[in-house]
Parts: structure tokens; C-alpha cells; sequence
């Protein structure tokens, strides 16, 4: 089997823990950026003409003019193609924000983080990208130069979030406050206990509500039962260790609180349509 662990893309060309390219159709600086990996970063996308097709954790989205994109760190993305897209990226290491803005990410009820702009704002974010190259040409690396830079993108990383606030206070007042809290706070311990907590009663029992009404909260805002949503988060981490390391279904199974090998591998076929050797025999013949 040709992948032997996770292939995890590092910032490692910057003394500033902050990275920005140039993105011109299928001319970038890091050839991997077509085949499947993962950040241990945040990047954020901005496109001024064109498009991108995006394969995120298995799931395809495309980026256009007008929004901001950001991966998180270890999400598995793979860009499909680049129909005539030109813009930039943004890469940065995530101690540079501060704890407010990753709980505001990490709490998140989608899985794609994509801010949609308005023609101010859209300028506002494609000027600071500018400022932040001319100071790494102004200033050529100088040490000083990283109290600046991370002042900058703390600037942009703000306002990106303010903008996502926004968006979610919509969200809120069209599905309900306190629904959309219950929400938000349903997601964010998914995201931190998938591998222990399996069941609705787990994080009912954790968010001191009752079951059906936690079934509804989510139902109301994310489209989607709790359980699907259970069963998302566990086995879009599946997928990542299929394709990614060389564990056997069973190794993976208990890796993730399975102890029954049968049933994970029912649950992964039932969520993705094939089951779990398929699905790594496909990608690596893809790959």
C-alpha cells in the first residue's frame, strides 16, 4: 500500500507563521495541492475571477468570487480543478489567533466555511492581502516584520469572523436563538468526543437536555438528525484513516470506539454507499 501515514502539509517557508501566494489557475507554488492532504494550518481562499472545485473531506464544494473560504486544520481537501480561478491564499498557523475566534470556527454548525461578501467587504479583504505582501517585500524577512504581518492577519481574521457572525445571527433569528445555541453547542462537543460519545443520549446528557429536544434543535437548524450527524463526524474520520494510513479496518474500527468491526463496517457503507475496503480500494486507484 503506497500511503504509510497521514500526509500533513506544514507551514515551513516563513518565519512569520503567516503564508501568501498567488493563485493562477493550475500554476501554484505546491504541486500537492491537486492530490488529496491536510494542513496542521488554517487557509484562507479569495478568488477575483473564476472557479475552484474543492473535494472537502470527501464532499465537493467550489469556491467563487465574492467568498471567503477557510479549511481548518486536518480537514482532507484535494483541489478537482481550477476553471480559470486567479486569487490568492492565505495559510496560518492557528496559535496566531486568538481563543475567541477558534471557539467561534471549532462551534460552527456547517462542515464548509465559506463567508459571502459583499463588493466592500471583498475589496477590504483583497487590499489587506496586498498590504500583507508589500510588507513581506518591504521588509524582506526582518524579524520585525512578524509583529506586523500578525497584526494584519489578525485584522483579517477578525473581520472574516465578524462577517460570520453576522450570517449566523441570520441563522439564528430565521431558526430561533435558543435552537440554534443548542445547535452550535452540540456541534462543538461532536467535534471534541465523536470517538466516545456515540449515541443522542450522550450529548443530551452532557447539554442537560432531553433527547427529542436536542433532536430538534439540530433538526431545525442543520437539516439533519442528530444521529446522522453522529455518524457523519465518525465516519468522515474513517475515510481520512483509509485513505491516509496503512490501519486495517479493524485497527481503524477500534480507533474509533468501535469494538465491533461488523457494525462499523455496516454504519460506514450505510453513510457512504460502499463499504470501508471499497472505499479505500477506489481512492488509491483514483490517487
Amino acid at each position: 500500500m503506497a500511503n504509510t501515514g497521514v500526509i500533513l502539509q506544514k507551514l515551513i517557508n516563513t518565519h512569520t507563521g503567516v503564508e501568501v501566494e498567488r493563485w493562477v489557475g493550475n500554476h501554484v507554488q505546491n504541486a500537492e495541492t491537486f492530490k488529496p492532504h491536510r494542513h496542521d494550518h488554517y487557509t484562507c481562499l479569495l478568488l477575483e475571477k473564476g472557479k475552484i472545485d474543492i473535494m472537502l473531506d470527501f464532499q465537493p464544494v467550489t469556491v467563487k468570487p465574492g467568498m471567503l473560504f477557510i479549511s481548518y486544520p486536518g480537514q482532507v481537501h484535494q483541489v478537482i480543478s481550477s476553471l480559470g480561478g486567479a486569487g490568492w491564499y492565505v495559510s496560518f498557523d492557528s496559535r496566531l489567533i486568538d481563543e475567541p475566534i477558534r471557539s467561534t470556527l471549532d462551534e460552527s454548525v456547517t462542515e464548509v466555511l465559506a463567508v459571502l461578501l459583499s463588493q466592500t467587504e471583498d475589496a477590504w479583504f483583497k487590499k489587506s492581502i496586498g498590504l500583507m505582501l508589500q510588507l513581506e517585500e518591504l521588509n524582506k524577512g526582518a524579524d520585525h516584520n512578524r509583529i506586523v504581518t500578525h497584526a494584519l492577519l489578525r485584522a483579517f481574521v477578525y473581520e472574516a469572523m465578524i462577517i460570520y457572525r453576522k450570517t449566523q445571527n441570520h441563522l439564528a433569528e430565521r431558526r430561533g436563538q435558543r435552537q440554534f445555541v443548542v445547535a452550535k453547542d452540540f456541534k462543538k462537543l461532536l467535534r471534541n468526543h465523536y470517538k466516545t460519545l456515540k449515541k443522542p443520549a450522550d450529548y443530551a446528557g452532557q447539554l442537560n437536555i432531553s433527547v427529542n429536544y436536542l433532536n430538534a434543535c439540530v433538526k431545525a437548524v442543520t437539516a439533519n438528525s442528530v444521529s446522522a450527524l453522529i455518524h457523519r463526524e465518525v465516519i468522515a474520520e474513517s475515510q481520512r484513516l483509509l485513505f491516509y494510513t496503512d490501519l486495517d479496518i479493524k485497527e481503524i474500527a477500534l480507533d474509533l470506539g468501535f469494538e465491533d468491526q461488523k457494525y462499523f463496517s455496516r454504519l460506514f457503507k450505510k453513510v457512504v454507499g460502499v463499504g470501508p475496503t471499497a472505499f479505500r480500494d477506489k481512492q488509491l486507484s483514483i490517487d
